[in-house]
């Protein structure tokens, strides 16, 4: 199957792209997983969630057809809505420790039914971590894992650093899990394919990884 990927900046929110992603995300999470969303235009299929305001949006294209999105925001850039990424993952914990910026987290992961078993997903966590690796120079990766994909966020190298799930702010829980992209240990000890995507110019900070693993070794790691 032939599709591309592309960026959709925080600065293009009236493009037809734009409009045609927030049509995905309204098909999904209303019509298929009936929830009860913000920021939503029944009349026009649409949802605009907040956070789309501060954020770069990665979005698979099969001809002119969305297929799938992953959007990042940016927790140490301090956004206006802070303090939803702060309850949603759990930031708290890393407030004290000076590791938020160097942390990009994942907040919005979809894929359109007819392509959950295409490599659509995978393309599209791979590009987003290239892109803020290399040119955004983050290291650390933070998703909300529900229960459907924790093994897949687990065979990347995400590891939980709560000891329980956290009720997110759509309603359902969540476990909220880590990359290290600067350890190199915790990606191979699972052959993460995204070690392949660091290069030979890989950054080390030993001591962000040492309160990264601080956290993840008082979490439970669920079986996968």
């Amino acid at each position: 199957m032939d599709f591309k990927i592309v960026l959709v900046p925080a600065t293009d929110l009236s493009s037809p792209l734009y409009l045609s992603l927030c049509r995905l995300k309204y098909d999904i999470l209303v019509l298929e997983q009936q929830k009860t969303v913000d920021h939503c235009d029944h009349r026009q299929r649409l949802v605009m969630d907040v956070l789309d305001k501060h954020a770069v949006t990665l979005v698979a294209l099969k001809g002119d057809e969305v297929i799938g999105s992953i959007r990042l925001n940016f927790p140490g850039d301090h956004p206006p809505d802070y303090s939803l990424l702060k309850d949603n993952y759990r930031l708290d914990l890393f407030e004290d420790t000076g590791i938020l910026s160097e942390t990009f987290t994942v907040t919005r992961f979809l894929i359109a039914t007819p392509y959950r078993n295409s490599r659509v997903a995978f393309q599209l966590v791979t590009a987003a971590t290239a892109y803020t690796y290399t040119i955004l120079h983050k290291t650390l990766s933070i998703v909300g894992s529900t229960a459907a994909i924790y093994r897949f966020h687990s065979r990347l190298g995400y590891r939980r650093y709560t000891a329980e799930p956290v009720l997110f702010s759509e309603g359902m829980y969540v476990y909220p899990m880590v990359a290290d992209l600067s350890n190199t240990h915790s990606l191979e000890a699972v052959r993460s394919p995204l070690v392949s995507l660091l290069g030979e110019n890989q950054k080390q900070i030993p001591g962000i990884s040492s309160i990264v693993d601080g956290f993840v070794q008082r979490s439970p790691q669920l079986i996968t």
